[in-house]
């Protein structure tokens, strides 16, 4: 089942464009108000957004004024679909449209005898409506399975467009009963990703990711820390100690920033590149202070390490 974009809106049909999945756009007179342009202005927007059927409907009238109408629509771009009423006016101008091989979509379908009508207009569309029919106590999933049955058995190339869309359960059931299309608001549309579980697996994953990653990283940081301590301390008092502090911190920072493995993490990486600072600093603090005074300085005559005491 395909799917079409049911709005008027040039930002709504732009951003849905880019995801893919979006087939044609459907508009009619009141998503046309709500923007306040002309019919004729959105319609040549959209057609350079969306390289599928553009429906854009005429005003409700006599056979004559609409198919006069349509034939100005049609000029602007190959893929404008006329919309029509479900009307004997509609139906007899959607007879001389698809004479003119213009292609049509005849709409306001609430039974299967109408959509009969269209098919055998020759209407290249029909739009029965869901939200409508349930608005009005009928069950809109068998009328869409009643008018797949009726295509079906009798060999329409028409298709249907289940229109009035007002939530996801009328896009599952039209995708279950069959139909061709299925044309839906931008915020309906938005909500087809969502589910619950998915959004609970996404958490649970992104938590548990993190929490292996942070703790992974301290621990080796820890580590790191304890080594760079006793590094230091070897070196505390050869001429190339002042050096020792700085490249260390640099070497962390790379260290951190080579773990990260998006650009989400580099904060967080260069947070944790300063823990093995942090613990030298601390490790240095109660060793000075509480538990020892040894120290180790180069004997560079002997070659080796000598304890040093250090007045606190």
């Amino acid at each position: 089942m395909k799917l079409f974009i049911d709005t008027a809106n040039i930002s709504e049909i732009e951003e849905a464009s880019k995801w893919g999945v979006v087939s044609g756009v459907t508009t009619n007179p009141s998503l046309i108000a709500k923007e306040g342009q002309k019919l004729e202005d959105v319609i040549k927007k959209i057609v350079e957004l969306v390289d599928g059927p553009i429906s854009a409907e005429v005003d409700e009238g006599l056979a004559v004024d609409m198919v006069k109408q349509a034939k100005v629509l049609a000029k602007i771009h190959k893929n404008v679909v006329i919309k029509l009423p479900m009307t004997m006016e509609g139906i007899k101008a959607c007879r001389e449209l698809t004479d003119l091989g213009i292609h049509t979509n005849v709409t306001l379908i609430f039974s299967v005898h109408q959509a009969l009508m269209a098919c055998e207009a020759g209407a290249t569309y029909i739009s029965p409506f869901m939200g409508r029919m349930d608005d009005a106590g009928f069950k809109s999933k068998e009328l869409i399975e009643d008018i797949v049955t009726l295509t079906s058995i009798h060999g329409y190339d028409t298709q249907i467009i289940s229109a009035s869309i007002r939530n996801l359960q009328h896009i599952n059931d039209a995708a279950l009963a069959g139909s061709d299309i299925a044309t839906v608001p931008f915020k309906v549309l938005k909500q087809m990703v969502n589910h619950p579980l998915t959004t609970a697996g996404l958490i649970l994953e992104y938590y548990f990711s993190e929490i292996v990653y942070i703790t992974a990283y301290s621990i080796s940081s820890i580590f790191l820390g304890i080594i760079i301590l006793n590094s230091l301390e070897k070196s505390y008092y050869t001429k190339k100690h002042w050096l020792m502090f700085p490249a260390l911190s640099l070497i962390l920072i790379v260290f951190a920033l080579f773990i990260a493995s998006d650009l989400k993490r580099i904060n967080i990486a260069l947070l944790y590149s300063f823990l093995p600072l942090a613990m030298i600093e601390l490790f240095s603090s109660l060793k000075k202070y509480n538990f020892t005074n040894d120290y180790y300085f180069l004997d560079a005559s002997a070659n080796i390490f000598k304890p040093a005491v250090v007045n606190g």
